[in-house]
């Protein structure tokens, strides 16, 4: 199960295609908090690479 977060940042890897961790930043940290800093980008798109 993926938690609001994450389903965005899914969301806007399946519309880009691929994405880096500045990208989450630029595209969400607006509009989640918690996106606004690389760590937290980083380990929502490190949790969706491993659950595939």
């Amino acid at each position: 199960m993926l938690t609001k977060t994450k389903k965005v940042v899914y969301e806007l890897v399946k519309s880009y295609g691929a994405v880096t961790i500045d990208d989450v930043i630029e595209n969400l940290g607006k509009e989640f908090d918690a996106l606004k800093y690389r760590t937290h980008a980083s380990d929502a798109l490190n949790s969706l690479v491993r659950k595939g």
